[in-house]
């Protein structure tokens, strides 16, 4: 099951144990800093074309993946997360405006408050980290890239679900084992090309 921008998957009509592809449910910029693993997202410009942006953002995830190391999130990576991924202007829990953590095992943002409550959870439910004082790993930042607030609120609605209530669930627990076996086979790819082209090569 594969879908665009305007789709969604909706995940719990296949068992488990059935084939499930999580394609789902979105002048060029340079970081030095981030080689040294000390970026800043005000090494972006404040307007740059979406091509630009995400050829900025392979750079760096090419740059995470090759050192095997964690960094602090990367500059065009997290102008991506924040200004291009639909529902990422709220909490995903609470609808705080400008959230500044984020849970990867759900690919979502969260504000301070919430994800405190996240962190009670346990990390096998929800692994909670700062967009901009904790490092990353390579896997984490495309969890981010490949999930979003609202592509997870969608899949909630449809199973009359709300994110505060759901993590200790099975459609949680579904939706997050998925994303991460379509995180795993975005980074297998040679080289990242936004979400449309991530969808088409993990279909």
């Amino acid at each position: 099951e594969t879908f665009n921008n305007n789709t969604q998957p909706n995940l719990l009509t296949r068992t488990p144990s059935q084939s499930t592809n999580f394609c789902t449910m979105a002048p060029r910029a340079r970081s030095p800093s981030f080689q040294q693993g000390h970026i800043s997202s005000f090494d972006l410009p404040p307007v740059i074309s979406e091509d630009a942006l995400v050829k900025e953002a392979a750079r760096e995830l090419n740059i995470l993946k090759e050192s095997n190391t964690e960094k602090l999130f990367p500059p065009a990576c997290l102008m991506m997360v924040r200004r291009t991924i639909a529902g990422n202007g709220k909490c995903l829990d609470c609808g705080c405006h400008a959230p500044d953590w984020a849970t990867p095992t759900y690919g979502a943002l969260l504000c301070i408050n919430c994800s405190g409550r996240h962190r009670g959870f346990g990390v096998q439910t929800s692994f909670v980290r700062s967009l901009t004082m904790d490092t990353w790993t390579h896997s984490q930042v495309l969890a981010m890239l490949e999930g979003g607030n609202e592509q997870f609120e969608i899949f909630l609605k449809r199973h009359s679900m709300l994110p505060e209530a759901c993590y200790k669930t099975k459609a949680a627990k579904f939706y997050r084992v998925n994303l991460r076996r379509h995180v795993d086979k975005v980074g297998e790819l040679e080289t990242y090309e936004g979400r449309d082209a991530s969808r088409r090569a993990a279909a």
